[in-house]
């Protein structure tokens, strides 16, 4: 039995991008992760040893962000893709947005997305 996982707009906070002031403080992030799984023991036994805890995933995506420094936001969402893989996902979908970006844009948004 296939289901998924799904956490919207963690607020974390890193040192990415290609402008020298985005390396040298900290910018904020909007991160989105989408976590494919097998939820057939889940459903049956009831208990959380047997998914994917979101509170885990969410201080993931934090502490990848935070302890991290990318060019590009590819390369931090696809560091973050590959954890929730390794925390049991079958498949990883992961939105990164920059709102202060896409402010000083005057865009609505700008957003990266990557699947693991």
């Amino acid at each position: 039995m296939t289901g998924r996982i799904v956490v919207t707009g963690v607020q974390a906070s890193g040192r990415h991008g290609v402008a020298p002031f985005e390396r040298e403080r900290p910018t904020e992030l909007l991160v989105d992760a989408e976590l494919d799984i097998d939820i057939a023991r889940a459903a049956s036994s009831d208990s959380l040893d047997d998914t994917i805890d979101y509170t885990e995933v969410i201080r993931e995506i934090r502490r990848i962000t935070a302890d991290s420094s990318f060019a590009l936001l590819e390369r931090l969402a696809s560091t973050i893709g590959d954890r929730l893989v390794e925390l049991g996902a079958t498949r990883a979908v992961v939105r990164i947005a920059k709102p202060a970006v896409a402010a000083s844009l005057e865009a609505a948004g700008v957003t990266v997305e990557v699947s693991r």
